[in-house]
């Protein structure tokens, strides 16, 4: 049980840091356009 609720959190945390890099890198690419 425990172990199950600890792997939903490293997920949870990869797919926000997954998200997270690739909105930073938009932005970016964004910034150099203008």
């Amino acid at each position: 049980m425990i172990t199950k609720h600890l792997v939903g959190i490293k997920m949870c945390f990869a797919n926000f840091i997954r998200t997270y890099s690739t909105s930073c890198c938009a932005y970016k690419n964004e910034q150099k356009r203008s």
